[in-house]
């Protein structure tokens, strides 16, 4: 079993291939980055695979041109637990692995091979989805993921038995159904100049992780809200306005709530039909403030009187910069997505959340204890930040997780 690409072979590994896979695999720079320790010795290479590499579904990477090893190219099965934690293979699934050899580094050879990897599953293998992933510090991996199409999937921290310390695992995946979700931006109102617009931010950010981002029309007519959550794989509820207090049942307490009556009342409807409908939904910062005030819970109408705190919720530009942290919550879906126990966030929101809705959970506050993220539990995906990654996703990797997340749910 072979497949090729143009200066690339692959083949499956042979007990010959020992040497050469030793002079490779015994540099210091190669291993530690995929997972394992440099090789000591040929006979240690051997070993290795005889017991580990010689398999139907790994391959030795051959340049062409000099007829030489240059790395290792895995397409391994994978696995779902089935009854009574038995595991099953899953058979149109597989996962990339790979490593190359020092000498080889900079010449396109990784990328090249994963894309002819990529095409070799799809096409002959018959598979429908792959999985990659790479520790954090493994930048270069990163990139090669990135440029074959890996779209983020999630980290998750472990120990790591043969590099003896703990590390974080980034997980990628790649579908060859290549239909997009279709998702529905919630629209921004200005009504002073009677315009609907939307920030190119949330766009851009749907469209990188994969996503055909829409924006919505303004209507409150049941039938039609119907339709669109029928139709429309997933919803971005956007910043914008300030919640009207008549959402949660009270009255403007502090005289400066500056609402969109008309987003209130088309909120109200299609948060209610999306949840029954169980269709994924993302909040940003007046997403995060009008799920929790929908679902039962209350808000703070004015921040800077109502909360008086030390914490800058309301930067000046640019609104790409972070400028406080926020402690995540441990086991949170924020916490899962980014690897971490704190993040830099940036922030410009007048109101925020007060009261929680009990059916709610919070994922991270901010120093000073206001709610920063949340979570449904009980639902497919229903998530909200209080900070803004459609203005830092081009610099900060957890925002453009975040929307690698929600796009991942909406397939």
């Amino acid at each position: 079993m072979t497949y090729e690409s143009e200066r690339l072979m692959f083949r499956p590994w042979t007990v010959d291939d020992a040497e050469e896979c030793f002079a490779l695999s015994s540099d210091e720079r190669v291993g530690p980055m995929c997972g394992w320790l440099p090789h000591k010795n040929v006979e240690e290479t051997k070993a290795i695979l005889e017991g580990v590499l010689i398999n139907d579904h790994t391959f030795c990477i051959i340049e062409k041109s000099s007829g030489k090893i240059v790395g290792n190219m895995g397409i391994d099965y994978v696995y779902s637990e089935g009854e009574g934690g038995k595991k099953v293979r899953v058979e149109d699934e597989r996962e990339l692995g790979f490593w190359l050899g020092h000498p080889y580094w900079n010449k396109g050879y990784m990328t090249e091979a994963v894309k002819a990897t990529i095409d070799y599953c799809f096409n002959e293998l018959g598979m429908n989805r792959l999985l990659c992933g790479h520790f954090d510090y493994n930048h270069a991996s990163a990139r090669v993921q990135e440029k074959c199409g890996f779209k983020f999937e999630a980290t998750s921290k472990k120990f790591w038995e043969r590099l003896d310390k703990e590390v974080v695992l980034v997980d990628n995946q790649l579908f060859k159904d290549k239909r997009k979700p279709l998702i529905g931006l919630q629209l921004l109102v200005d009504e002073k100049k009677e315009s609907y617009w939307m920030l190119p931010g949330y766009f851009e950010g749907i469209a990188e992780a994969g996503g055909i981002p829409v924006m919505l029309p303004l209507t409150s007519d049941e039938d039609e809200i119907k339709q669109l959550v029928s139709e429309f794989d997933g919803f971005i509820i956007t910043g914008g306005h300030d919640v009207g207090p008549e959402v949660y049942g009270m009255t403007d307490e502090v005289g400066n709530v500056e609402p969109c009556k008309a987003r209130d009342d088309m909120e109200v409807l299609l948060l209610k039909e999306i949840i029954a409908a169980d269709k994924p939904v993302l909040g940003i910062c007046r997403g995060l403030q009008f799920i929790n005030a929908a679902l039962g819970g209350n808000l703070y109408q004015d921040i800077p009187t109502q909360f008086p705190s030390d914490v800058n919720h309301r930067q000046p530009a640019p609104y790409d910069a972070p400028i406080h942290p926020v402690k995540l919550e441990e086991g949170s879906w924020i916490a899962k997505i980014s690897g971490a126990e704190e993040l830099m966030v940036n922030s410009c929101h007048h109101q925020g959340i007060k009261e929680l809705a009990e059916c709610l959970s919070v994922a991270a506050k901010a120093e000073d204890g206001l709610v920063e993220a949340i979570e449904l539990p009980d639902k497919k995906y229903v998530k909200a930040v209080q900070w803004h990654p459609e203005f830092m996703h081009k610099k900060d990797e957890t925002s453009k997780r975040i929307f690698c997340d929600f796009v991942n749910a909406c397939r």
